[in-house]
């Protein structure tokens, strides 16, 4: 009995890439999530400032560091 030749083809459109991209990368969170999860976890323990600035207060920094 002879077996057919079947090629299957894949047709690459956009549901099957996406398909592919959450198959690989599913459950991890973008970078800037992680980073502001990290940031936020370890928050607790940092001992630096314990004020908050003003916004004339940051302005001032800030322009300190592009001169």
């Amino acid at each position: 009995m002879p077996i057919p030749d079947v090629a299957l083809t894949y047709e690459l459109d956009a549901a099957w890439i996406i398909a592919l991209w959450l198959a690989i990368h599913g459950g991890h969170p973008a970078p800037e999530i992680a980073a502001a999860e990290a940031i936020a976890a370890l928050a607790p323990y940092l001992g630096g400032a314990q004020t908050a600035l003003s916004f004339s207060q940051l302005q001032t920094r800030v322009a300190a560091f592009d001169s």
